[in-house]
């Protein structure tokens, strides 16, 4: 499992993906303006593949 957190320019960190948005062991990430495109096993299970995405304020 895993979780994907944003750090913020101040330091404090915000969770913003668990395993019960569907994450399980991130792998790498995208940014795209405010929204994060984040790679994990997940998305290689034939089960309940996905693409979890996280948007950011």
């Amino acid at each position: 499992m895993g979780t994907a957190s944003l750090v913020r320019a101040d330091g404090t960190l915000q969770t913003v993906l668990t395993a019960t948005d569907g994450l399980w062991n991130p792998t790498s990430v995208a940014v795209k303006g405010s929204t994060v495109y984040v790679a994990s096993e997940a998305s290689s299970t034939p089960a309940d593949p996905n693409l979890p995405l996280a948007h950011t304020s």
